[in-house]
């Protein structure tokens, strides 16, 4: 059992320091099970298997969202993985969207689905008494009152100081890592599909999916991307830094994507879907639409660089209806 804090931005990271900090003085002992991402996973190479183990096992959520940063991927990524492990679970689990400086999310949000708060005195006791009862903690109410004065001008200390606004980086396409990218590459195509997270077995049937798709469209294009095209044997998969590094690399300079996602994972496709709608890449998802994560069910419907069809039609829509494939609305 953890709490895991959700964050995205400068202001939202230095929101959620401060409520680690406040969180423990109220809260004995919760220290040892709070998990924040940038402490936990900018040491050492295995930081995608560190914050898979955090989002299956945590029991609490709490996500600090800002009016600027409530449709950001990685934030909806990983309270969308609890959420989701929390519907397998039958509700056992707290998830709490923190709402900063701003009082109502975007209609139709997928964090609409839950009891958010905002981030004031009488909400956030609320939230920790319940977290308290969950992990069996006492609160400290006390101890509280006198904390919360000090949280409070540690957040507006943070998120007000015209030093800190001046270092937040404007999200602009060239701005995104790897940041040396700022252009595609014309008539190239990236494919992504769930690779270290299935079994040995399920990675090999996926891969002759993409070999099929692969050789089918390979006479359209200048190039083809695929990790698993050089990687016949799960045994043989790239470090986890490398992956990172020369997929975002190949992403970027992509000017289409097509992913497959035949089931249920969590998955580095699901990353690399966000990271290419993120950049406005012309993406084709092959999945059962109910199995997406939410905030991509429909996503074909608001955004005209996306579209989403059946998983079982990908060898029939490939090899028949490839030319149509491709071809996006202006």
């Amino acid at each position: 059992m953890s709490i895991f804090i959700s964050w995205s931005g400068e202001v939202s990271r230095a929101v959620a320091y401060s409520l680690k900090d406040l969180m423990e003085k109220s809260l004995p002992g919760v220290r040892d099970n709070i998990f924040i991402s940038i402490e936990h996973l900018r040491k050492g190479k295995k930081w995608r298997q560190k914050l898979d183990n955090a989002l299956n096992e945590a029991s609490v959520c709490l996500g600090i969202i800002t009016q600027k940063n409530q449709c950001a991927p990685w934030l909806n990524y990983e309270i969308g993985a609890i959420a989701f492990n929390n519907a397998i679970e039958q509700d056992k689990k707290i998830i709490c969207p923190l709402l900063y400086d701003f009082g109502t999310l975007i209609e139709n949000h997928p964090f609409n689905n839950y009891q958010c708060s905002k981030i004031e005195k009488k909400e956030l006791e609320k939230t920790f008494k319940e977290i308290g009862k969950l992990f069996n903690y006492r609160f400290d109410k006390g101890i509280f009152d006198i904390a919360y004065e000090m949280f409070n001008t540690a957040i507006k200390n943070e998120t007000l100081n015209p030093e800190k606004k001046q270092s937040i980086c404007i999200n602009e396409k060239c701005a995104i890592y790897p940041q040396k990218i700022n252009e595609y590459k014309k008539n190239t195509l990236f494919i992504g599909l769930p690779m270290a997270s299935v079994s040995e077995e399920k990675y090999k049937e996926f891969r002759d999916k993409i070999v099929f798709t692969r050789d089918v469209l390979r006479q359209h294009f200048d190039k083809i991307f695929c990790p698993a095209l050089d990687i016949i044997e799960p045994e043989n998969f790239e470090g986890e830094q490398t992956a990172v590094t020369k997929n975002m690399l190949e992403l970027k300079q992509s000017e289409y994507c097509l992913f497959i996602y035949p089931e249920k994972a969590a998955s580095s496709v699901l990353v690399e879907i966000g990271y290419a709608i993120a950049t406005s890449k012309k993406t084709i998802i092959f999945a059962q639409r109910s199995e997406l994560p939410f905030l991509l069910q429909q996503a074909d419907k608001v955004d005209k660089r996306v579209k989403i069809y059946k998983i079982n039609e990908l060898n029939k829509t490939i090899q028949k209806n490839h030319n149509d494939l491709f071809i996006f609305e202006e």
